[in-house]
C-alpha cells in the first residue's frame, strides 16, 4: 500500500537524522561533564547513561526534520502538485505521517517515563562518585568549583602515615548552597571520611531568609552529597521529580505539586511528539509553494516546531504552581495549533 511506502521513506530519513543528532547532542553533553571526569576510561559509561536523555531531545527534532525533508523532496519532484489534484493519495500521505508519529510515540513514551529518569539518576550517581574521587585530587592554593554547587579552598594538604593515607586539608574555606540557605565554613583542618568532610576548629555561617547566623565548632561534619548536588537524593519519597519513573510518579505517597507537574509535563512531551510531525506536514503544505529554498525552509520550519515544543514544556514547568494554567499551556497550545491547521486545510479541501 502507498501509506507504507510513504512511512518507510519517512522512517529511513528519520533514522539518519536521529543518529546524527545523537552524535551532536551527545558530544555537547559530554563536553559539559569533562570537568568532573578523572580519566578517559569513564567516557563510555557516561555516554551510555546519558543516551536516553539525549534521545528524548533528538527524537522530536529528527521527526520534524524527517517530515519536512521528505515533503521537501516531493515538492522538488513536483509530486506535491500532483497530490493537490488527487485527494486519495494526499490522504494516504497524511495517514502515513500520522502513523509515523504514533509509532514513534511508543518508544518515546518508554524513554520519557522509564529509561531516561532511571539512567539520569544512575548518571548523576556516577558523576557524583567521580566528583568525590576528584575531591581528593584537588590542588592546594586554588579556588575549586564543586559542580557549580559550591567553592572550596585550602592552603595545603598532607597525607597521614599508615595503610589508608588519609588526606588532611589545612586552612579550609568552603562555600555552598543547600535549598534556600547558603553556608560559609572555615576550619583549621579537615579530613575526608567516606561521604563526609570532617572539619575541626572553625566557624560556620548560615545565610537564610535575609538573616545570618554564625557558630563556632571544635568538630563538625558536612555531607559531601549535599555540597556537590543538593537536589540529588537517594530516598524515593524525597527524590526530585525528574528522577521518578511512571510507576513512582503515579504511586507517589505525598503527591507534591512538583510530582503532579512532572507527570503532566511528560504526558505533554509525548503529545507534542505526536503533533510535531503533523504540524510539520501542515507547514510544508502551507509554505512549500512560496518558491523558497526547500532545505532552508525545512530547517527553519523544523527549528520553529521544535522550539515551540521545548518552550511549551519549559513554560508549563514554570507555571507548575498553578496546575490549571500549566495544563492550558501544555495541552491547549499544541492541540489549538493542530486544530487551527486542520480546519484551515479542511476548508481549503486539502485533506
Amino acid at each position: 500500500m502507498l501509506i507504507f511506502y510513504f512511512f518507510r521513506r519517512l522512517f529511513i530519513i528519520f533514522t539518519m537524522f536521529f543518529v546524527g543528532l545523537l552524535w551532536v547532542l551527545g558530544f555537547g553533553d559530554l563536553l559539559i561533564r569533562l570537568t568532573v571526569l578523572p580519566s578517559l576510561a569513564s567516557i563510555p559509561k557516561i555516554i551510555l547513561l546519558m543516551l536516553p536523555l539525549v534521545s528524548s531531545l533528538a527524537i522530536p527534532l529528527a521527526a520534524c526534520l524527517a517530515v519536512c525533508i521528505f515533503l521537501g523532496k516531493l515538492h522538488e519532484e513536483n509530486v506535491i502538485v500532483m497530490l493537490s489534484f488527487i485527494p486519495s493519495i494526499r490522504k494516504q500521505l497524511f495517514r502515513a505521517v500520522l502513523l509515523f508519529a504514533l509509532v514513534l510515540a511508543i518508544p518515546y513514551s518508554y524513554i520519557v517515563f522509564e529509561w531516561a529518569p532511571k539512567n539520569y539518576f544512575k548518571g548523576k550517581q556516577f558523576i557524583l562518585t567521580l566528583a568525590k574521587d576528584k575531591l581528593s585530587q584537588l590542588e592546594p592554593g586554588v579556588f575549586h568549583n564543586l559542580m557549580s554547587k559550591g567553592i572550596i579552598y585550602f592552603k595545603n594538604k598532607e597525607y597521614s602515615e599508615g595503610a589508608h593515607k588519609d588526606i588532611c586539608y589545612k586552612q579550609i574555606l568552603l562555600m555552598y548552597r543547600s535549598g534556600k540557605a547558603k553556608y560559609i565554613a572555615t576550619a583549621q583542618e579537615g579530613f575526608l571520611k567516606g561521604d563526609s568532610l570532617l572539619l575541626k576548629n572553625g566557624t560556620l555561617e548560615t545565610c537564610s531568609n535575609q538573616k545570618n547566623y554564625i557558630a563556632t565548632f571544635e568538630t563538625t561534619e558536612i555531607n559531601i552529597d549535599e555540597v556537590l548536588h543538593n537536589d540529588f537524593l537517594s530516598n524515593i519519597e524525597d527524590r526530585e521529580a525528574k528522577f521518578l519513573t511512571w510507576k513512582q510518579l503515579i504511586n507517589h505517597e505525598y503527591k507534591k505539586k512538583s510530582v503532579v507537574a512532572e507527570l503532566h509535563s511528560r504526558i505533554g512531551q509525548v503529545l507534542w511528539l505526536i503533533l510535531l510531525p503533523l504540524l510539520s506536514f501542515f507547514g510544508v503544505f502551507a509554505l512549500g509553494r512560496l518558491g523558497s529554498n526547500n532545505l532552508l525552509l525545512c530547517v527553519a520550519l523544523s527549528s520553529f516546531n521544535f522550539l515551540s515544543f521545548y518552550i511549551g514544556v519549559a513554560l508549563s514547568k514554570a507555571a507548575s504552581s498553578d496546575l490549571v494554567l500549566m495544563q492550558i499551556v501544555l495541552y491547549g497550545v499544541p492541540l489549538g495549533l493542530f486544530l487551527v491547521w486542520l480546519l484551515f486545510f479542511k476548508k481549503r479541501r486539502v485533506l
